[in-house]
């Protein structure tokens, strides 16, 4: 194939020349092999019966090739990142629920996503996106210090697991009560 698939996580296509919620492009690993480990997760529900055969093809490769190296890229969620906007907050109530929580990242600092999309942080102000997810998980992305991080709610929101994009970094997050 030579475009790269790119999904809303509607399951609606992104639109031309953009980079999708759900997004599978081999542009996206070229400095980096396509991760292990189930991070090439399948597409949104109503994408095209193309994107999920190709994803399959692409995790199957990766998790039979013998000394497929590891690697600390994305999978197949994360790659748009987009200020929240009041249109993401109202069309997702697990959204509004997070809005203006305080969060401990690794037991200390607190940061916190406010309704305008900037993130509250000890490092400066940063900002909040909704990634979403094709398996139902809750995800945001928390942008800030010069580095994007994936965070992935638990369903009670009482922790999250935050990877941070480029090294697969992970860090604890804790709802301050």
């Amino acid at each position: 194939y030579t475009y790269g698939l790119e999904y809303r996580m509607t399951g609606d296509p992104q639109g031309v020349w953009q980079i999708g919620e759900w997004s599978l492009d081999k542009r996206h690993y070229g400095n980096a092999y396509p991760p292990k480990g189930g991070l090439l997760t399948p597409p949104p529900k109503g994408a095209n019966a193309a994107a999920f055969w190709l994803q399959r093809a692409w995790a199957e490769a990766v998790d039979n090739i013998e000394g497929w190296p590891d690697s600390r890229t994305m999978g197949t969620i994360g790659w748009r990142r987009n200020k929240a906007t009041s249109e993401d907050i109202s069309n997702n109530p697990w959204v509004e629920a997070l809005v203006d929580s305080r969060w401990k990242w690794a037991g200390t600092h607190i940061l916190t996503p406010r309704r305008d999309g900037t993130l509250s942080t000890p490092w400066g102000n940063g900002m909040w996106s909704v990634v979403g997810s094709a398996d139902g998980e809750w995800t945001l992305g928390f942008d800030f210090a010069a580095n994007l991080h994936n965070v992935r709610f638990d369903r009670g929101f009482h922790t999250a697991m935050s990877t941070r994009v480029g090294d697969n970094e992970k860090v604890m997050l804790k709802r301050e009560e």
